[in-house]
């Protein structure tokens, strides 16, 4: 069945049972010819790994009650599968957890297969098979008997939110586009165009194509998340047509679907939708259509009116037609706390079905107890308060108000003081060079989170210093700290300046809050939400790192050449100049004592 925001639902293949997930991971059973809870499941790690999708598995007594050709030879392990009555619980860590209905525990787990949350489980009818695909990308076959991966591959680069079965050798798998694998050779045999968003929910129309395959079909529905759509198409291995032959129109996005196929080949389509009402159509897959189909008759619920009291409208969480004709619808209607079932018969000369539901039990005013007590306080009590939120009582006690002084009472010094024309000076002027404190940050911050003021929130969210901010947090009270990161989470969708300093406060908020932050379990997915969008947005950055190098290269061999071009290089110039002096030019006279050849022969005759 298909997944809500909140909960996962999945009806049984004869409709005698229904089980749903809340969104803290627990699995209950109920039974829907009583109403009655019959099980309820509590993994270990229901607030680490959520429940994320839900398949009911082969079953003896889950069966329809409609008779089937008896099958040749069933082995050993298919019927001790068929006795345990699993169903497929997929996991936001990746595992598979298979719950035993006949024995109300686990059955085993199957883990190593998937890396990231799995979207859809498929059971391989009369085979110990299962296959489930993830937001990894992923397709895994697994052998139940060795609880082990069989066989692995890569379905899609993106993430794989369902599939189905068409025939024993064909799978279809969907994110934004529908794939069609040949399971022998784990090969894409054709692609169809799908929808816009990711496909939320693939269901085969069973019957429309003979032969001695159960699981052979012509035909494959699909819906995906916010598309007011479902489309039909023609999975047939032959054909080559890649778009959808039918479109059923909706007035508001899908939440569940459910069909059954007479035996003359009529579509009964039954559509949940947000608005949480039933949409049931009715046709016969013969041909591509032009236009899209409208609903044969719609499904209200509501609570029975009176002079006193108006009609309240009630949500109808699924729906599911019983077996027979499907002149009959069976209806989920109420909260997931405590569901209601109740069949809706069904009749085309009636469009619109109301069905009245008694409103809720309200406990008398009389009664024995009160629903809001007031618990007993001793006289004898201390409270205790934040420095920043202890209440101020009043200045003064009445009564002592002072006298105020006549003209002729007062001092000298007080009458010039008095007749001055000069400002007194303000107690935090002598402190303008000292940093800002906290306190007022912190009583701001403080009623801006209580009353919700947009204008209080924004003047104190644009403070920058980091020591100020970090203080301020530091006093914050811890009943608020969670509304300030659900405050801060908005404001990073928001603008890039407004982002920018928000990210500033939600460091430190959690730096220094965390251990309190790891035992709040409502910020898992507040945090979630901001991992993803920070994921989102740094995935084109080692893109533009690498286009930025290589503009930084290009400019620097640029800048370069330029700069050759205007200073040639210094080896250019020579080394050395040598200039030869004239002979025609006077050579300087020496003074002082010269020896000449004269004083040379004087010098030899002496001796």
């Amino acid at each position: 069945m298909a997944s809500q925001q909140t909960s996962v639902v999945a009806f049984s293949s004869n409709g005698e049972y229904f089980a749903c997930s809340s969104a803290d991971g627990v699995v209950k059973l109920w039974q829907t010819s009583t109403g009655n809870l019959v099980q309820e499941f509590s993994p270990s790690k229901h607030l680490t790994a959520t429940c994320t999708c839900l398949r009911w598995g082969p079953g003896r007594h889950m069966q329809s009650s409609q008779p089937r050709k008896k099958r040749k030879s069933v082995s050993d392990t298919q019927t001790a599968i068929d006795n345990l009555n699993l169903i497929a619980i997929g996991t936001t860590n990746g595992s598979i957890l298979l719950y035993s209905f006949a024995r109300g525990h686990i059955h085993t787990q199957l883990e190593g297969g998937h890396t990231d949350q799995v979207r859809d489980t498929c059971w391989f009818p009369g085979s110990s098979r299962l296959y489930s695909c993830s937001l990894d990308g992923h397709v895994v076959e697994w052998d139940l008997t060795t609880s082990q991966v069989k066989e692995k591959w890569k379905a899609n680069n993106g993430g794989v939110h369902s599939m189905c079965l068409c025939s024993s050798s064909r799978l279809l798998t969907a994110s934004c586009i529908i794939k069609m694998w040949d399971l022998n050779s784990k090969t894409l045999i054709q692609k169809f165009t799908g929808h816009s968003t990711e496909v939320s929910q693939l269901l085969p129309v069973l019957g429309t194509e003979g032969g001695s395959d159960p699981l052979a079909c012509s035909y494959v529905l699909s819906a995906a998340a916010g598309d007011r759509v479902v489309n039909a198409w023609y999975c047939h291995p032959d054909s080559k047509e890649k778009n959808a032959i039918t479109s059923f129109s909706l007035p508001d996005e899908p939440l569940s679907l459910n069909l059954r196929t007479s035996s003359e080949q009529v579509l009964q389509l039954v559509v949940v939708t947000t608005k949480l009402q039933a949409l049931v159509f009715q046709h016969k897959l013969n041909g591509k259509l032009k236009r899209p189909l409208h609903p044969k008759t719609v499904v209200h619920a509501s609570t029975s009116g009176s002079k006193e009291e108006t009609a309240v409208p009630v949500s109808i969480l699924a729906a599911f037609f019983d077996n027979g004709e499907g002149t009959s619808l069976q209806v989920v209607h109420g909260s997931f706390l405590k569901p209601k079932f109740e069949t809706v018969g069904l009749s085309p000369e009636q469009p619109e079905v109301v069905l009245v539901v008694a409103p809720p039990v309200k406990k008398a005013a009389n009664e024995g107890f009160l629903q809001v007590k007031t618990p007993e306080v001793s006289g004898n009590k201390t409270v205790l308060y934040p420095s920043q939120m202890v209440p101020c009582g009043p200045s003064k006690e009445p009564g002592s108000r002072k006298r105020k002084k006549s003209v002729s009472e007062l001092s000298l010094g007080e009458r010039l003081n008095a007749i001055s024309t000069d400002e007194p000076e303000h107690p935090l002027s002598s402190g303008a060079n000292k940093p800002p404190k906290t306190d007022t940050l912190v009583n701001l911050l403080t009623r801006g989170l209580q009353s919700k003021d947009g204008k209080i929130l924004m003047n104190v969210l644009q403070e920058r210093n980091e020591q100020v901010v970090k203080n301020t947090v530091k006093r914050l009270p811890l009943p608020l700290i969670v509304p300030l990161v659900q405050e801060l989470a908005q404001r990073m969708h928001g603008h890039a300046q407004s982002g920018q300093t928000a990210l500033t406060w939600l460091k430190l908020v959690l730096s220094t809050h965390a251990s309190y932050l790891m035992t709040v379990p409502e910020i898992i997915d507040t945090m979630g939400e901001l991992y993803q969008m920070t994921e989102w947005r740094l995935q084109t950055f080692p893109r533009l790192a690498q286009l930025l190098g290589r503009l930084d290269l290009l400019l620097s061999q640029v800048t370069s050449q330029s700069y050759e071009e205007e200073e040639p290089l210094a080896a250019s110039q020579p080394l050395l100049v040598y200039q030869d002096e004239s002979s025609d030019e006077e050579m300087p006279e020496v003074y002082g004592a010269s020896e000449s050849e004269d004083n040379w022969e004087d010098m030899s005759d002496k001796d």
